[in-house]
């Protein structure tokens, strides 16, 4: 289930950075840019804390170890 939110996720926000660029595009909406640099960093950190914590869970502790 997780995987399949991270998907869709990821085409949300392909899509609105289309859009984004067109706003700068269109109405020189100058904070647009850094304002979706930091939604796609966020995206990114959430992504890969919830794929260590899965691999946390499904083995049992060791996913700190290097052992995934």
């Amino acid at each position: 289930p997780v995987a399949e939110l991270v998907q869709d996720g990821d085409g949300a926000l392909t899509v609105v950075a289309f859009f984004g660029a067109g706003a700068i595009a269109l109405f020189h909406w100058r904070w647009v840019d850094p304002t979706l640099s930091i939604a796609v960093g966020l995206s990114l950190f959430a992504w890969s804390a919830r794929r260590l914590l899965d691999n946390e869970a499904s083995d049992g502790g060791n996913a700190w170890n290097g052992a995934c």
